[in-house]
């Protein structure tokens, strides 16, 4: 198939190595996961809900995790975790395996997707595991949180869309039906990851099975169209009935237009997008990280370099990738989901952007990794450069989590995301602002503290 370059590998093996990466990712999240649950705080770990989520998943309340905005984690994880409380488990046990298990399969997808599709085994087993060792990867997925589950859906959406684009050829309307399906399940993760659908789109265009307004027709808008529509569905379901009241109010408090335009917010996002989900850039986790920690001066450079080196590898991988024609299609395509999550959190919420980021550092990882495969050295040297790039990720991005620091609110949160202050501060009666600049952020943080009842919007 054009643009694919895997070999037939031996099943056995495949299978067996697909197993043993799972049964890696699971020993090695569970019991971070596990250990979270002392995590009392909203906000701390890069702005995720972790204390929310830890009294809902010991209470019994899955509902906890937001059935508006992540229905399907809703779904699974009570799925998983319920019949394990019924034998007998401890709620936090039964919920802290149903969230490393999903995790895990879906590091199984990504590896069966790059393995049947474009690398050796080996080559494809430390993709992924490069994959999952990026500082806002590693530490969102060994927490209580959502976004593991959407990473796992978009790993799915790109193992389905090879399968789908093999048959594109002979059926193009089942294609795309399978596609938009799975891609519209994955809008259920989080509602902008029904943008991996593309994945269908780089790879059916990639056959040159049909061209023009049929390509067009059968590759994007049938599989696009199919997964807004049913990505659209629990909105539609749960909020049809009060006028869609819940939308209108999250978009008031975390949409700006001016979020384009404001030199604060794009600084912070611009640095927030593609750097730090690499590498952490300091030695224990905050809610948020801004322009000043990406400072050579701050006493941090040896991370800012790592990041600025891998970055950069990165790119010239993905760049590789669109200048080959057999692997354009994808690329561009992966181009396209990035530059869609770009968009979208620049206008919503900008200042979490650490939260999101395993959204797009997977589909960059992996079209990276297109063009990357296809210079002129030996792939043993792929692999050592990986190897050595994940033990580097590893030793900068695991230890902060556990870092006193990082769930004691005065270090972790100096800087509360705009967003979720100017929603306090509008409750109050007072003048909203997106600007938190760190000599305002002590008042803004007792602010915040200070608000009876108040607990830090997502």
């Amino acid at each position: 198939m054009t643009g694919r370059t895997g070999e037939p590998h031996n099943r056995a093996l495949v299978g067996l190595v697909a197993v043993l990466l799972a049964a890696a990712l699971f020993a090695f999240f569970f019991p971070r996961i596990l250990a979270s649950h002392a995590i009392s705080e909203d906000n701390c770990v890069l702005g995720a809900d972790v204390g929310s989520y830890n009294r809902g998943i010991e209470t019994l309340t899955y509902m906890a995790l937001k059935s508006r905005k992540h229905p399907l984690a809703v779904i699974s994880v009570a799925a998983i975790a319920l019949p394990l409380v019924k034998l007998g488990l401890d709620p936090k046990v039964a919920g802290s395996i149903a969230l490393a298990l999903l995790q895990a399969c879906g590091g199984m997808a990504l590896f069966l997707f790059l393995s049947r599709n474009f690398f050796s085994v080996v080559t494809s087993a430390l993709t992924t595991l490069f994959v999952y060792s990026f500082f806002s990867t590693v530490t969102l997925l060994s927490v209580t949180e959502t976004y593991g589950i959407t990473l796992s859906a978009a790993a799915i959406m790109f193992l389905v869309a090879g399968e789908a684009s093999r048959i594109y050829g002979r059926v193009p309307l089942r294609a795309a039906l399978i596609a938009g399906t799975v891609g519209g399940l994955a809008g259920w993760a989080n509602l902008p990851a029904t943008a991996f659908v593309l994945a269908f789109t780089g790879l059916a265009a990639a056959t040159r099975h049909f061209s023009g307004w049929r390509s067009c027709w059968y590759s994007f808008v049938v599989p696009a169209g199919l997964a807004a529509a049913i990505a659209a569905i629990p909105g539609i379901v749960l909020d049809m009935t009060n006028g869609f009241a819940w939308q209108a109010k999250y978009v008031a408090e975390y949409a700006s237009a001016s979020n384009f335009s404001d030199p604060r917010v794009l600084k912070d996002y611009f640095v927030s997008y593609f750097f730090f989900p690499i590498v952490s850039p300091r030695d224990y986790v905050q809610c948020r990280f801004t322009v000043d920690d990406f400072s050579l001066s701050n006493g941090f450079s040896f991370r800012v370099i790592a990041a600025c080196t891998m970055l950069a590898v990165l790119a010239a991988g993905l760049l590789r990738a669109i200048w080959l024609t057999e692997r354009r299609p994808l690329a561009l395509s992966i181009v396209g989901m990035i530059s869609v999550f770009f968009v979208f959190y620049l206008y919503f919420n900008p200042d979490e952007a650490l939260l999101y980021s395993p959204q797009w550092t997977l589909p960059l990882i992996v079209g990276s990794f297109l063009g990357l495969a296809t210079f002129q050295v030996q792939e043993y040297l792929l692999r050592a450069g990986t190897t050595v790039a994940i033990a580097l990720c590893l030793f900068l991005n695991v230890p902060p989590l556990t870092d006193q620091r990082t769930g004691t609110p005065p270090f972790c949160c100096p800087i509360p995301p705009a967003t979720g202050l100017r929603a306090k501060q509008a409750a109050f009666g007072l003048t909203p602002t997106r600007t938190c600049s760190k000599s305002s952020q002590l008042g803004a943080k007792d602010l915040v503290a200070g608000m009876p009842g108040a607990e830090q919007v997502r």
